[in-house]
């Protein structure tokens, strides 16, 4: 099953360690997309820009939380499972990223209190992602120690960060969330 190939982790960051651009992920082409992604569009997805306002550095703390996948165990199982499929099928975000995200979402279940959050795609849990704000993952990534692979082999990562003002709060002791967690993973597969 795959969340024995994830992980979820949290690292609080500074606020000088986010890194914001000018340039707008979503044109940048991509396989089959020579024009970016098809969601960038005023009238289709409140989520993605033009319609999202750029990340303002307003908060008390930052909070990242991400789901490392072991990609090549990941691909591995899926042409053990499927010896006929190619590289390329075994690798399709179709298969598992719903999985993954699903495992986040859970996660992030914990937190309790107002904060802003900022997704692993536009419309996570109804938020815009970070790049559709403005935020460059890889380089905010980088400079708090984890470097992403542009052309994943051994693993992806699926980012989100949490905006507190005030303290970061999560319910419960460490014990208690540890159950609730297992309770809800439990619960998805």
């Amino acid at each position: 099953m795959i969340e024995q190939l994830v992980e979820i982790k949290e690292l609080e960051i500074e606020e000088k360690t986010i890194i914001l651009s000018n340039e707008i992920f979503c044109k940048r082409p991509y396989p089959n997309h020579p024009n970016g992604c098809p969601n960038y569009n005023p009238n289709y997805n409140p989520f993605c820009p033009p319609n999202t306002k750029l990340f303002e550095k307003k908060y008390d703390k930052y909070l990242i939380v991400y789901a490392k996948l072991n990609f090549k165990g990941y691909v591995n199982n899926r042409l053990k499972d499927h010896p006929d499929w190619t590289d390329k099928q075994a690798k399709c975000v179709l298969y598992w990223q719903g999985s993954v995200k699903k495992l986040l979402k859970i996660h992030l279940k914990k937190y309790s209190g107002i904060y802003e959050l900022y997704g692993c795609g536009s419309g996570f849990n109804g938020s815009p992602s970070m790049e559709a704000v403005g935020i460059n993952v890889f380089s905010t990534m980088k400079l708090n120690g984890i470097k992403l692979e542009l052309h994943p082999s051994n693993y992806v990562y699926l980012v989100c960060l949490l905006c507190f003002k005030g303290e970061i709060k999560a319910r419960g002791t460490q014990s208690s969330l540890e159950r609730f967690y297992q309770k809800n993973v439990m619960e998805v597969y």
